[in-house]
């Protein structure tokens, strides 16, 4: 099963770190540039600096901590930057992949439709916030694997990392026109998702045009949220 399924392996001691060292980096709370501590962390949340050292790992392969040629570990946060070179690759690897499932003969979309089956009863439930990114990434990795080329999943699954922590600063917006940002999302992803299945599936030659919008959508939601950090 790949890193990047619905289902998540890690502890729960890891995943609970993940969440709040995530949060603190994204919202400026830990500075960029500021050295982390290992002792100091571990302290503060109560657990072994061995749960905190591999909290680190998965956050530095998020692009949100870095190590110095010293070994000091530092915070770092995205850049406008960032967020629009990350987010221009993901429209091309998906649009491209898109325009490989249209020449290719027979398309095998059972594991597409499992994951939307899964998005479909977390729509039904009070589904933890990790659960809904994670199902985020896992279903647009599943619209790349259809094209079946291991180049072009190796590539989603580098930058899967850096996905996960751009939806989580989408996630600490708070509200938006039509209310809590969280709920709305909640509420319309089964929705969006479904509409591209059924548009891959029936081969629309709009389809393109709406994953990038569907994307960029969530870039502007990302850039907002980093302000005009360069």
């Amino acid at each position: 099963m790949d890193e990047w399924s619905l289902n998540d392996t890690r502890s729960e001691m890891v995943n609970k770190t993940l969440a709040v060292l995530r949060k603190r980096v994204l919202s400026g709370e830990l500075a960029a540039g500021g050295a982390l501590a290992e002792n100091k962390l571990a302290q503060e949340q109560g657990i072994s600096r061995g749960t905190l050292r591999t909290a680190l790992q998965i956050l530095e392969g998020e692009g949100l901590i870095r190590t110095l040629p010293n070994g000091r570990r530092e915070a770092k946060s995205f850049t406008r930057h960032d967020v629009q070179e990350l987010y221009a690759l993901r429209i091309d690897l998906e649009s491209r992949a898109w325009r490989m499932i249209q020449e290719k003969p027979v398309v095998d979309y059972a594991p597409l439709a499992t994951i939307l089956g899964e998005i479909g009863r977390m729509s039904q439930q009070e589904a933890p916030e990790a659960a809904w990114l994670r199902a985020d990434i896992a279903f647009h990795r599943g619209v790349i694997s259809l094209a079946d080329s291991w180049a072009m999943v190796r590539c989603w699954d580098a930058i899967a990392p850096a996905m996960y922590a751009m939806l989580s600063i989408n996630e600490m917006r708070t509200t938006n026109a039509d209310g809590c940002y969280r709920a709305v999302y909640e509420g319309e992803f089964y929705e969006k998702h479904r509409q591209i299945y059924e548009g891959i599936v029936a081969g629309r030659p709009e389809l393109e045009q709406m994953l990038s919008a569907h994307i960029r959508d969530a870039m502007e939601i990302s850039l907002e949220m980093v302000g005009d950090r360069t």
